[in-house]
């Protein structure tokens, strides 16, 4: 090692002597300026500065220099070998390289332009702090320097030898005092914890002299008193070039007792029923926390609210102290009851059932002409459409039960609107009544108000009730029961159909059927369970999940559980004796109504969309969500799957109805003023607008179109209907004077039309694509096409009436003995009329046909009649 250190010096000397030779100038070492002299002590961590006056005798071009230092002693904190450079041209500065390297620094100034180094002291500065105690060297030299006229003052050296060190300083680090921890700064993370039973342990900062110092490198940390509430120590040892401890202190304090929210708590009410009296009730309270009963006033406080009249009142607690949150119980004040349902007085006495009570015909043959009439004028035309017209014709159905007519009616003879004796001799109560099958006028009454949920009012609440929570609809049954003491409920389940029963009381307590226990029970009268008191009949539920179930229906899972809803909740007479035979009240208007889409036939790849009409183009328009509600609508009394459709929460749009496959497509459309229908056997799509516009696309197939508006149509006749064949497209248009008919096929149209007292019907061909239907007089039908296409309908069509001589059913155009004969032959079933003679069968025009028709017959024959 020796023999290659003496070499490496021997060729550095060599190459020294050879770089001297080559320069033109001597150079002079720089002076160095230190802060800190040879020898004088300095103390681990603390920082000192020296400098290196870089003033020369030459105008330079390049220069360059090292540093070298002890890195085990020394952290260099900063340099900065450009500290008060100047040059000759003020303007410019050259560029200026600097770089650390191990423990080297090595800066280099190249310009193009001379820099002046004669005038004033040029210095680099370097400023470190001390690690350790010990000796250590820095040493310093210049590298290379080149003058302003490319003469070469030093070469390029390998600054590693000694011999090429310009300028050395040693600073003697003496055994000196070890900074203590007293002399530091200190942070701890936190200095206050809420006991909890575990150790707390702040993190601890110490800093010395602006530097964070390490922990188990420059000091320890041990706590004590850390666990218990009080106050706790952290020790700090300083260790390495540290000594001396600090003790810092933070606090534990008691843990506040968690708070108890009163919605956790077990609240009952010393009484949960009260009747009206004009004074304020309130119920005492008591509030358990699992065996701990709270203290009024101490733990909680009770406000009241709604406690006076009758309805539903509440008590609400309000935690405090150690416990927190409010919580609320409800309590009833009843109103006072006068009228208390009595079984055996205020209940039919016989069932809703067929053919013991009820005779199994259709709704027709169950209601006498008188009830009749009487029907069609207090219903709105669109009312009288849907019970008498329409695709449903509701009397025309066969008799599936009147649970409707019996709940309304027994309501209404409660507020004594039904005169019992006008109705059976010696009758005194609705318990004395005789089984529609034995009493033609009670058969006839309970009809009438079994079509009279029909009204706009009743129907709203059809489809908007059962999209209303379980929770809402019984508290609204309670509600109403409290105000009214008695109201009709309606309740529904898809495949099984629809009923409605008579709510007259509730009651609290706890009951079990089917496994199931239920805290609350609505009593009612069912009338299929009318002539005795049967508690399963009862409606219970759970009062906090307001789940609910009749075990009378446990057959068919009448059961919230089971996707039972409930349909209609109602007690206001003025509302259920709306057009009503005994005193109804008149029609009133619905605010918000909710339109209706009835689908007698659609396939299951539909879609239904909001459409706006722009000259006779219909385009879709956005809906907001919730406006288009998919649902079935039902007959309360008819155990059937319901019709499938859509409930409509815009009902002053119009609407698109479409399906993929070109198979039947039969709709209605309910409108708060008109009721729209639409059909083909091939359809794809119809659109309805409430304006009196109904169009259906399709393959060529038959169509039916129809309107039936309640005011403002331009005929006598409320109701236009269309028929036809061949047809891919037809659209029905209602105008100022009439209707515009529009298809691609007009041939074999029959056109019918009616209000509550006549008829009229016509058929017409014609090769014109648009006509216009329009009233010649209350029994004619006049039909014009616009020839020379200018925008009016002036060509008539000649049209055959479809007039038939009423009781004409062999179609020969004479009214005799035949004709009587073919009606007998009809009812014995010996042959059966088709639907031409069928329609003009009926002869003395009762809605029925039976032998009274026959018998009519033969008296005008025979001049009787």
């Amino acid at each position: 090692m020796k023999k290659f250190k003496r070499f490496c010096v021997i060729v550095l000397a060599i190459t020294f002597i050879l770089c001297t030779a080559l320069t033109s100038a001597v150079y002079a070492a720089p002076t160095a300026v230190n802060t800190v002299q040879d020898g004088v002590s300095v103390k681990a961590g603390d920082e000192f500065s020296f400098y290196v006056d870089l003033t020369s005798p030459y105008t330079l071009k390049e220069i360059s220099a090292v540093v070298l230092y002890d890195t085990l002693a020394l952290d260099l904190l900063t340099y900065d070998p450009s500290v008060a450079m100047s040059y000759i041209n003020t303007n410019y500065e050259p560029p200026m390289e600097s770089t650390q390297n191990g423990n080297g620094i090595e800066f280099k100034v190249e310009s193009e332009k001379p820099m002046d180094f004669t005038n004033q002291n040029r210095f680099l500065e370097l400023k470190f702090r001390a690690n350790r105690n010990t000796t250590i060297n820095i040493q310093f030299y210049f590298n290379r320097m080149v003058a302003s006229d490319n003469a070469v003052l030093i070469a390029d050296k390998d600054f590693i030898l000694d011999s090429s060190v310009t300028w050395e300083t040693t600073i003697q680090f003496l055994n000196v005092t070890k900074p203590l921890m007293s002399d530091c700064e200190f942070l701890l993370s936190e200095s206050s914890y809420t006991y909890d039973g575990n150790e707390k342990k702040p993190v601890v900062s110490v800093i010395y002299n602006h530097t964070v110092l390490t922990k188990d490198v420059h000091y320890t940390v041990a706590y004590s008193n850390n666990i218990n509430p009080g106050t706790a120590t952290v020790t700090v040892t300083g260790i390495g070039n540290y000594a001396g401890t600090k003790t810092l202190n933070f606090t534990i304090t008691e843990s506040q007792p968690q708070k108890i929210s009163v919605a956790d708590c077990t609240i009952t009410l010393d009484k949960t029923v009260y009747t009206y009296d004009g004074s304020a009730k309130k119920p005492l309270v008591t509030v358990k926390h699992g065996t701990t009963i709270l203290l009024n006033g101490l733990d909680y406080l009770v406000s009241y609210s709604n406690n006076i009249n009758a309805g539903t009142a509440t008590a609400t607690i309000t935690g405090i102290g150690n416990y927190t949150g409010t919580a609320s119980k409800t309590f009833v004040i009843q109103g006072v009851k006068t009228d208390d349902f009595i079984w055996g007085t205020d209940n039919w006495n016989f069932n809703n059932a067929a053919p013991t009570y009820f005779p199994h015909t259709k709704f027709k043959d169950q209601i006498n002409d008188h009830y009749m009439n009487a029907l069609k004028q207090n219903l709105t035309n669109t009312e009288y459409y849907a019970i008498f017209e329409g695709p449903y014709c509701w009397l025309n159905n066969q008799w599936g039960g009147s649970c409707y007519g019996m709940s309304s009616l027994t309501l209404l003879a409660k507020h004594g609107y039904l005169p019992y004796g006008n109705y059976q001799a010696s009758a005194t109560k609705l318990n004395d009544f005789a089984a529609p099958v034995d009493n033609k006028e009670i058969s006839s009454l309970i009809t009438y108000y079994q079509m009279l949920q029909i009204k706009d009012v009743i129907q709203q609440q059809y489809r908007t009730v059962p999209h209303r929570s379980h929770e809402t609809n019984i508290k609204d049954i309670i509600s109403t029961l409290d105000q009214y003491t008695k109201c009709i409920i309606c309740f529904e389940k898809d495949g099984w159909g629809a009923h409605a029963i008579l709510a007259y009381d509730y009651e609290y307590g706890s009951w079990t059927f089917n496994g199931v226990t239920y805290d609350g029970c609505i009593v009612v009268c069912d009338p299929n369970s009318s002539i005795s008191y049967n508690k399963e009949a009862n409606i219970y539920f759970n009062s906090k999940t307001y789940n609910w179930a009749i075990p009378f229906y446990n057959y068919a899972s009448i059961s919230s559980a089971k996707g039972a809803r409930f349909m209609y909740v109602g007690a206001n007479i003025d509302e259920i004796n709306q057009g009503g035979y005994l005193s109804g009240s008149a029609h009133s208007t619905v605010n918000n109504y909710v339109a209706r889409i009835d689908a007698a036939a659609i396939s299951e790849d539909r879609t239904v969309s909001k459409v706006v009409g722009t000259n006779g183009h219909y385009m879709a328009q956005a809906s907001a969500p919730g406006e288009i509600v998919e649902d079935y609508s039902y007959i309360v009394g008819s155990e059937s799957k319901g019709t499938a459709g859509y409930n409509i929460y815009d009902a002053n749009a119009a609407y698109k109805v479409k399906q993929d496959t070109p198979v039947e497509l039969s709709l209605s459309m309910d409108y708060d003023n008109c009721y729209l229908t639409g059909s083909s056997m091939a359809g794809t799509s119809v659109v309805f607008d409430k304006n009196g516009y109904v169009e259906v696309l399709g393959e060529a197939a038959d169509f039916s179109l129809s309107m039936t508006f309640d005011e403002n149509y331009p005929t006598s006749w409320f109701t236009l209907s269309i028929e036809g064949t061949g047809a891919s497209n037809a659209s029905l248009k209602m105008e100022k004077d009439g209707y515009v008919l529009t298809s691609d096929n007009l041939s074999d149209i029959t056109v019918s039309s009616c209000n509550k007292d006549v008829s009229a019907n016509a058929s017409f061909s014609t090769n014109y694509p648009s006509v216009f239907i329009y009233e010649i007089n209350e029994t004619t039908i006049g039909v014009k096409a616009d020839t020379d296409n200018n925008g009016t309908y002036e060509t008539v069509i000649k049209t055959e009436s479809e007039t038939v001589l009423l009781g004409d059913v062999n179609l020969d155009n004479k009214l005799n003995i035949k004709d009587a004969t073919a009606i007998q032959k009809h009812l014995a079933t010996v042959i059966t009329l088709d639907s031409k003679a069928l329609s003009v069968a009926d002869f003395n025009e009762d809605g029925k046909l039976n032998i009274k028709d026959v018998t009519s017959i033969q008296k005008r024959l025979a001049g009787i009649l």
